[in-house]
């Protein structure tokens, strides 16, 4: 397992209490990938605590293939809000 390949570069507030298109504008380009790999053609794994709009999980996995054309992204979720 490989830790810190992606990050959350822009801390913002609490999403539970937006909407729909504001969460999705909330996670917008937060994140950011570690310069130290290459994961192209990669099959890469998101885990998130709880799927609620699924925005977040969409800004990191646009982020990921962004930086690394190929590679296959799979989402693993413990609950769904």
């Amino acid at each position: 397992m490989m830790r810190d390949v992606l990050y959350r570069a822009i801390h913002n507030a609490t999403q539970t209490k937006k909407d729909l298109v504001s969460r999705a504008e909330g996670v917008d380009k937060v994140f950011r990938c570690s310069n130290e790999l290459d994961l192209h053609d990669k099959h890469i794994l998101l885990l998130d605590d709880v799927l609620t709009t699924g925005s977040t999980l969409a800004s990191a996995e646009n982020t990921l293939l962004d930086k690394f054309p190929g590679c296959r992204i799979s989402i693993a979720t413990i609950a769904k809000a």
